[in-house]
């Protein structure tokens, strides 16, 4: 959130060292600045989410306290396609201690959004939350990524990625197809 009379220079200094901090006051800043949300009503805009993402993700496996409220913001509306991209690079920095609500915060976006046409023209969002879910989803997560990568209403730029990601980390090592023929059981089975 922008105070008037700041130069932006003085954002860019302070994101800065907030990204820099790695230590556990920074996690309580980070949730602190996390659990406030945009109100129209009473003007107060979003908070600066992306900048703090990277701030979260810059903590690694240490801001699994923040992961909740990176988690929350994937489902409000005013959270932009660059912002929901550096929270899904942060849940996946900070790890499995943090899968069973980033997991689940993810899923919900990718199956919300995967169809979205604001997301063909640039699917950076998409691909980021895709990655994150190929590295902590189980084997659940693993067949919806397979899903979106073969149904023609996905984003093209997300099922090309998902394509390649599939392929090279199928289970066993082998390169599995990933396509139209290659659809999920569960969706084989419907």
């Amino acid at each position: 959130m922008r105070r008037p009379g700041l130069p932006a220079i003085a954002y860019q200094k302070a994101g800065e060292a907030l990204i820099g901090r790695k230590d556990a006051e920074s996690a309580d800043l980070l949730i602190a600045a996390l659990k406030l949300h945009a109100d129209f009503t009473e003007g107060r805009q979003a908070p600066p989410v992306a900048l703090l993402a990277r701030a979260a993700r810059a903590l690694g496996p240490s801001g699994r306290t923040v992961a909740p409220e990176l988690a929350a913001h994937l489902a409000l509306p005013e959270t932009t396609p660059g912002a929901a991209a550096e929270i899904a690079r942060a849940l996946a920095a900070i790890g499995p201690d943090a899968a069973a609500v980033s997991v689940p915060a993810l899923r919900d976006f990718l199956t919300m959004y995967r169809s979205d046409p604001l997301y063909d023209a640039d699917p950076t969002a998409l691909v980021a939350v895709a990655e994150a879910l190929l590295k902590l989803g189980g084997a659940a997560d693993r067949e919806l990524l397979l899903f979106v990568a073969a149904e023609p209403h996905s984003a093209s730029g997300l099922r090309a990625h998902l394509r390649r990601a599939l392929g090279e980390t199928a289970p066993g090592g082998e390169a599995q197809a990933v396509g139209p023929a290659a659809r999920p059981a569960a969706a084989a089975a419907e």
